[in-house]
């Protein structure tokens, strides 16, 4: 699986995926359900969401394992960030997550404001 990264506290390195993500993977190709379902089979659950739309990220407390950070654009897993301390995930929220957070607010504002402008529905043809 590509994109899966690690953050130590200072820097996001590529990683493999962790033996734990690797038998949700298998739970999940066997027995289906989605993500957060099967997440929360494996005692990892879902903290916080930013974003709905085109780009979001779901942060998951994965229990004694850490924290998974789960960055999406529209609907494509872009990269999964596996962070395995406290202190780690804490510089993580400081240095990227608020950042994260506040853009894509930002985006989905614009774009709310800009579709509020567009006229719903077919438009009658007028005739001078």
């Amino acid at each position: 699986m590509d994109g899966f990264l690690h953050f130590d506290g200072i820097s996001l390195r590529h990683c493999e995926v962790p033996e734990w993500y690797q038998v949700i993977l298998r739970d999940g190709n066997e027995h289906g359900g989605d993500t957060r379902e099967v997440l929360s089979r494996h005692g990892v659950h879902l903290d916080h969401q930013f974003g709905q739309d085109v780009d979001s990220v779901s942060v998951y407390n994965a229990g004694s394992r850490g924290h998974l950070v789960e960055y999406y654009d529209s609907s494509r897993l872009l990269a999964s960030i596996v962070i395995d301390d406290v202190a780690a995930y804490l510089e993580f929220r400081a240095k990227y997550l608020h950042a994260w957070a506040w853009l894509i607010g930002e985006m989905e504002r614009i774009a709310e404001a800009t579709n509020a402008e567009k006229p719903i529905g077919r438009q009658g043809r007028k005739w001078a």
